[in-house]
C-alpha cells in the first residue's frame, strides 16, 4: 500500500494510545459491515499531513535534521515527518552507511520527493556542502589535502568536499610530471 514508506510508531496496546471519549479526527476507510461498522484511520490522517509537510520542507530547501534508524547495502533509512527516506551511500559526508550510524542525527537536504512513487531521498552531502560553502569567499585562501593525481591536475579535499586544482593554477612553470610536484595525502594552501 501507499502506507508502506509510513514510520509512525506502532500501537502496542490500545488501551495507552487512545483515552474513552477522547475526541480524534478519523477517515472512513470502509463501508458499512453487515453490522454497521464502519472501518476508520488516524493513521491514514497522520500519514497525509506527514506528507504535506514533507512538501512544505522540500519548498523551503533548508537544512533539517534527521535520525538514522537503519542501514542496508546501498545506504541509510531516516526518518523525515515520521517518514522512511532514503539516504544513499554516495550522499554521506565523511562516513559510511555502518551500523554505527544508527541513532545518529544528520543534517539533510531532500533530493526528490515524490509523494505519488511513495520516494522520499536525501542527502547528507548536499547539506554538509551548502552550508560550508557559505562560509567560502572567493579570494579565500584554505587548507587542502591531496586526494588523487589526474594528468590534468590533483582533486583535493577541502571539509569533506572535492575540488580540482588544475595542472595550470599548481606552478607558473610548465609541469610535465605532476607526481614530482604533489602527492596524495599531501598538505596544501590553495585560493
Amino acid at each position: 500500500t501507499q502506507e508502506s514508506s509510513l514510520f509512525l510508531a506502532q500501537v502496542a496496546s490500545i488501551e495507552t494510545s487512545v483515552d474513552l471519549e477522547q475526541e480524534l479526527e478519523f477517515q472512513i476507510i470502509s463501508e458499512e459491515d453487515e453490522n454497521g461498522q464502519l472501518m476508520v484511520s488516524v493513521r491514514r490522517i497522520q500519514y497525509r499531513q506527514a506528507w504535506e509537510k514533507v512538501i512544505a520542507q522540500q519548498t523551503e530547501d533548508e537544512v533539517f535534521e534527521a535520525e538514522v534508524v537503519a542501514v542496508n547495502r546501498g545506504g541509510a533509512i531516516c526518518l523525515v515527518q515520521g517518514l522512511r527516506a532514503f539516504l544513499p551511500g554516495s550522499h554521506l559526508t565523511g562516513q559510511l552507511p555502518t551500523d554505527e550510524l544508527v541513532g545518529q542525527t544528520l543534517p539533510l537536504k531532500f533530493l526528490e520527493v515524490n509523494q505519488e512513487d511513495n520516494k522520499l531521498v536525501v542527502s547528507n552531502r548536499r547539506a554538509v556542502v551548502e552550508q560550508q560553502m557559505s562560509d567560502l569567499s572567493r579570494g579565500d585562501i584554505i587548507p587542502d589535502i591531496v586526494k588523487a593525481l589526474k594528468p590534468y591536475g590533483a582533486f583535493v579535499e577541502v571539509g569533506g568536499m572535492s575540488g580540482l586544482l588544475n595542472i595550470s593554477q599548481i606552478s607558473y612553470d610548465r609541469i610535465e610530471d605532476l607526481e614530482k610536484v604533489l602527492q596524495p595525502g599531501q598538505a596544501v594552501k590553495c585560493m
